[in-house]
């Protein structure tokens, strides 16, 4: 049995009621200013994530929010050829490329054609590195952590390919997988 999808949505109004409940509202903020505030405090965040390389420890224990680079490994096949398993189709260029390789063929004609060469990513703008963003939760504390997930949202996703390309020289820290001992990053932050 493969892992479930559970889907639990608050929307803005929620939380607003969650807030004043919580606080009883001392500010007598109505529910556009609460946000507007919100949102304010938000792009304060992210302009300095994308920009400065700042990690987000967030509030109650929920963990830490950060970019990070990592490397791509350009792999082959025991065949030779190039493992794409990795890499990320570059749409753009790959659709100009078709314009070009087949001329004159609609969008139809094209999705009839099998095995049609695509051109990927290679990042040489950031030297081979790739850019994501990361939750830590090792050094959160709440039930239930591997059920959450982070997603950015499409909006967000192309202000950070924006960033990245126009300004490759950000200092994101660089991630590597192997070697972490979470044992002793735990003890680090007396987490149990």
């Amino acid at each position: 049995m493969g892992p479930h999808k559970y889907k639990i949505d608050y929307g803005n109004t929620d939380i607003f009621k969650y807030y004043k409940k919580k606080t009883g509202n001392p500010h007598k903020l109505t529910q556009k200013k609460y946000f507007d505030i919100f949102e304010e405090f938000i792009a304060y965040v992210k302009e300095l994530m994308l920009n400065n390389g700042f990690s987000y420890h967030m509030p109650a224990r929920l963990g830490n929010l950060h970019f990070y680079k990592y490397k791509v490994k350009i792999k082959l096949n025991p065949d030779g050829s190039l493992d794409k398993r990795n890499l990320r189709v570059d749409w753009d260029a790959t659709k100009k490329f078709w314009a070009e390789l087949y001329p004159g063929k609609t969008i139809k004609e094209l999705k009839e054609i099998k095995d049609k060469p695509r051109l990927f990513y290679m990042n040489k703008h950031t030297d081979g590195f790739r850019i994501r963003l990361k939750w830590d939760k090792t050094t959160a504390y709440y039930k239930y952590k591997s059920y959450y997930r982070l997603k950015l949202v499409r909006q967000f996703a192309r202000q950070v390919a924006e960033v990245v390309k126009s300004n490759p020289n950000v200092d994101f820290m660089q991630f590597d997988p192997t070697g972490i001992d979470y044992k002793t990053i735990r003890k680090l932050y007396n987490v149990q």
